[in-house]
């Protein structure tokens, strides 16, 4: 029976961020381009900021936001690097887009369970 594991890394811009900026860790952040909001954090979520919600309108919902400005070169990177990560769980894994992949995972004896908190 084929299995196929497939992971969308949700948040994944503000996750990025707030990995790589420790001081955003567990406070509300959004990642913007030139307006609009592509990623909320967990923590901003909680005030009802959402993918689309205006740069003007995030600070109302949610004053001690802090709206950061994408890096399109930072996520490709580390999305380089979860690829890479994943290509050593399975050379089957291929990444479906910067924050999405499926993993052929068929011929793995672990519990489908068991990998995806491996690789949370």
């Amino acid at each position: 029976m084929k299995r196929i594991l497939c992971l969308d890394m949700d948040a994944f811009f503000a996750s990025v961020e707030q990995a790589t900026r420790p001081k955003l860790k567990c406070h509300p952040v959004a990642v913007a381009g030139k307006s609009v909001i592509s990623s909320p954090s967990y923590e901003a979520r909680k005030f009802g900021i959402k993918t689309g919600c205006s740069i003007w309108g995030a600070p109302r919902l949610c004053p001690e936001i802090q709206i950061i400005k994408a890096d399109n070169k930072k996520y490709s990177y580390v999305s380089s690097k979860i690829d890479d990560y994943l290509k050593n769980i399975t050379p089957t894994a291929t990444m479906y887009s910067i924050d999405e992949a499926f993993l052929d995972i068929s011929d793995l004896q672990i519990s489908s369970a068991s990998l995806a908190y491996q690789i949370k």
